[in-house]
């Protein structure tokens, strides 16, 4: 194995580990720094970047917290970090999540004391992960004006993320996800950013209405009707509390030439408790014949109870639970329980999260019968992602090679 040029900052306050550490990565022409507490590590980062920084959570004038929060602040983009700790796999899964929410890329995990093994492995990863891209940072909300002015000018747009049938590989259909640019130089606004917006009461019939209306003259603008792929739009519970809902979503979609059966929306919602006006939606549009699933299953409010009170066609399981797998072995057994459950009701059950061949592995071995996640995909607009449908069928042989990396 060879990383020539890597530069890698080893920050552990036990110096006979990270001098082990050292003399490992330096067999494999790695530069490597050490530092052995976090004003040490912060003035050593704050003036050179590196590839690699492993951190241990533990450290005498802190602890590792302080340190990811100061590289969220000054690291460049590249720069991946691991987690040295001897705590349980769930205290460090929860630092992951933490690390991840702040922006930063961690490529794994380190245990006391050093597993020379898993070491190797990580320096694996980060040769294998020259594309891995730095989860941006979400920031505060957009202002609710600037917001209503993009609706009302039509600069939210639609990216689809492809979904496939874990068994044949087929690509079954994609997701729309909300896309909003300021202008053609600047960035899109991250979902982060906008999701405070999408569920609230204030803005979320707009977007819903603005995002379908766009999905539908794109599907029929690029003949995606003359297919079997479906396309699913986020649908927050609000939206359903409209008393003529179930048919003027209908009469919109048959305005493009669109039957029902193309279209699922995705209900999202954070309210414990749907109304009666809202239930009775739900299932009149089910009627209707779109499809319904029910979104983020496993966290919040989107359980088995509230499975079990809606007409779902589908449940989406959200992307943390997957990625809970590497680390919690028992978890495997839950989620194989939700989907036999689910699959022996012919409800469709989709896994989000697919980041890589080890994950795609882990669904397929579970029992889930869909897959989507940026190691099968990344999201693209229409005139690109429709377009692949006709010339590239099946799943990628190489989930890794597809690149990228969830969006926060």
């Amino acid at each position: 194995m060879d990383i020539p040029n890597r530069t890698i900052l080893v920050v552990d306050d036990d110096k006979d580990f990270a001098e082990e550490i050292e003399q490992f990565l330096l067999n494999f022409d790695s530069q490597v720094q050490k530092a052995h507490s976090i004003n040490q590590a912060r003035a050593i980062t704050t003036r050179q970047a590196f590839d690699l920084v492993l951190v241990d959570l533990s450290l005498p004038d802190g602890d590792g917290l302080d340190l990811l929060a100061h590289l969220a602040r000054v690291a460049a983009p590249d720069t991946a970090v691991a987690l040295i700790s001897g705590s349980d796999d769930g205290l460090r899964q929860a630092a992951t999540d933490l690390a991840n929410d702040m922006g930063l890329t961690v490529l794994g995990h380190l245990s006391k004391p050093v597993d020379l093994p898993a070491l190797q492995a990580l320096l694996d990863t980060l040769k294998t992960d020259r594309g891995h891209r730095r989860h941006p940072t979400v920031s505060s909300p957009i202002p609710a004006d600037e917001l209503e002015n993009a609706i009302r000018s039509g600069k939210l747009r639609p990216y689809y993320q492809p979904q496939f049938d874990l068994k044949s590989g087929h690509r079954v259909g994609f997701e729309a996800l909300l896309r909003y640019q300021r202008s053609p130089d600047d960035a899109p606004v991250m979902p982060g950013q906008l999701r405070e917006h999408m569920e609230g009461h204030r803005f979320a019939q707009a977007i819903f209405w603005s995002m379908l209306t766009s999905v539908a003259r794109e599907i029929k603008h690029f003949r995606l009707t003359d297919t079997p792929q479906k396309v699913s739009v986020n649908a927050p519970a609000v939206v359903f509390s409209q008393p003529d809902f179930p048919q003027r979503v209908k009469a919109h979609i048959a305005a493009f030439g669109i039957a029902p059966r193309q279209i699922t929306l995705e209900i999202t919602e954070n309210d414990p408790d749907l109304s009666l006006d809202c239930r009775t939606s739900i299932i009149r549009t089910r009627l209707q014949g779109f499809g319904l699933s029910l979104d983020d299953f496993g966290t919040g409010y989107a359980s088995f109870e509230r499975a079990e009170a809606l007409p779902i066609t589908e449940i989406k399981m959200d992307r943390t639970l997957l990625k809970a797998t590497e680390t919690d072995r028992g978890q495997n057994d839950i989620l194989r329980s939700i989907a036999r459950f689910f699959n022996g009701r012919g409800i469709t059950t989709v896994m989000e999260g697919i980041e890589n061949r080890a994950l795609l592995a882990t669904a397929r071995s579970l029992g889930f019968t869909v897959g989507q996640g940026y190691g099968l995909g990344l999201p693209e607009p229409a005139e690109t992602a429709f377009k692949k449908h006709y010339t590239t069928q099946g799943l990628a042989s190489d989930p890794d090679a597809a690149g990228g990396q969830p969006e926060r």
